[in-house]
């Protein structure tokens, strides 16, 4: 927040090279007693603890993945026609994460613990890190499909929340839900922008980046998928859909496509 403020009054700027930099191999700085898993997947923890913590350490990476694609990108930020409108927008959302962070980090003294005592998963950091140097990848992989799959389980999580009884925990995630979706929207527009810059179509450079799985460390798009805030984010289910998979390998659409021709109907 206090970066924002500094861009908000002017004492940060493009001009000053100084203010923005981001080494291309290093990620941002986190707390020293932040533990992380030491390989994807390897964090198995249980409970509403462990979940309200995992929420927590999501919101506070989400915070670094908004700076650092400023700093990181700052050269191709510049090639737009308002680039201080890109930095405005992605350092507001910044903001807005580090109080999602601290609305949960708030919540978890209620059950014994503080941030940072238990393991987290570091998902969205190793997402940054493969995603470097190329800016519209940044954009899909971390914004457009981590974080719009946030949106997915919202649902999910909400329900387990209230199953043991957390009303507070059921209100901040409320709270943060609402942001969550304008977020997706603000980075859905942005890659729009820069595809039309470097003369990529967005439906298929999303759909180019998503189906190289194994490039960019992604995992399949499957189902359920949390339409109605995807829609409110403008993110139409043609992107994807196409791309989504079953848990038998088969593709949703393929699915929806069967569906409608055995019962004559469109669902």
């Amino acid at each position: 927040r206090e970066l924002k403020d500094d861009w908000d009054r002017g004492v940060l700027s493009l001009l000053t090279s100084s203010s923005w930099s981001s080494s291309s191999s290093s990620l941002p700085a986190r707390p020293a007693r932040v533990r992380v898993e030491r390989k994807r997947g390897s964090v198995k923890q249980s409970g509403t603890k462990a979940f309200l913590h995992s929420l927590a350490h999501a919101e506070g990476c989400a915070v670094d993945c908004f700076v650092d694609l400023v700093a990181r990108f700052l050269g191709e930020i510049q090639e737009l026609d308002s680039p201080e409108a890109f930095v405005s927008d992605a350092l507001r959302v910044a903001a807005e994460e580090a109080t999602h962070f601290e609305r949960l980090a708030g919540r978890l003294p209620a059950y014994g613990v503080a941030y940072g005592d238990l393991e987290s998963h570091d998902a969205l950091s190793s997402s940054m890190e493969d995603t470097n140097d190329d800016l519209l990848a940044r954009l899909v992989v971390v914004h457009l499909v981590q974080e719009a799959r946030g949106l997915d389980v919202f649902p999910l999580g909400r329900a387990r929340l209230e199953r043991a009884g957390d009303v507070e925990a059921v209100k901040i995630l409320d709270l943060n839900y609402a942001d969550e979706i304008r977020h997706v929207q603000v980075m859905l527009k942005w890659f729009k922008v820069f595809c039309e810059l470097k003369g990529n179509d967005p439906k298929q450079k999303f759909a180019d980046v998503v189906r190289d799985r194994a490039r960019w460390k992604l995992q399949a798009l499957k189902p359920p998928f949390n339409h109605d805030a995807r829609i409110a984010a403008g993110f139409d289910d043609d992107w994807y859909l196409p791309l989504a998979t079953t848990a038998t390998g088969v593709t949703a659409a393929a699915t929806s496509s069967s569906t409608e021709e055995e019962t004559g109907e469109k669902k």
